[in-house]
């Protein structure tokens, strides 16, 4: 369904279908924040704790977050549940979902006032598993 759904989305809208992942990641944090409770925690602590209700849900095995600068984070993700899909995406040059990332990048906004900047992307598949490294760097937005 998400490659029929994403892939639909460049063929209809082009270059502008890379507005959809950030806005559906907004709109799906809000919806987590109304049954999770955030309070209280510091950044890294709510991406681990979204990282681990994405893996009890089956979305991705395994996710690990690893703070390698005052400001800079690598984000690993291995087992992606759409893993055929976001490969067929990126063949065909279609606009992968990156669900995960993009609620991470709407939580950090809404309850830290952080941007988060991707300097770097690494997608490799091995068999049947995707295998995403993003490294990214944290910056207050005020």
């Amino acid at each position: 369904m998400t490659y029929g759904v994403f892939q639909a989305i460049a063929q209809l809208f082009g270059e502008e279908g890379w507005k959809v992942p950030p806005t559906y990641g907004g709109i799906a944090f809000r919806e987590l924040k109304r049954r999770m409770n955030f309070e209280g925690l510091k950044p890294i602590d709510v991406l681990n704790k979204l990282a681990r209700y994405f893996e009890n849900v089956g979305y991705i095995e395994k996710i690990s977050f690893e703070e390698v600068g005052e400001n800079e984070l690598i984000y690993s993700m291995e087992g992606v549940s759409i893993d055929w899909a976001v490969n067929k995406l990126l063949q065909e040059g279609g606009v992968p979902p990156h669900y995960s990332t993009y609620i991470y990048v709407a939580a950090l906004r809404d309850l830290f006032d952080i941007e988060v900047e991707m300097v770097d992307l690494a997608f490799e598949s091995i068999g049947d598993k995707l295998y995403v490294k993003e490294r990214w760097r944290l910056k207050k937005r005020s």
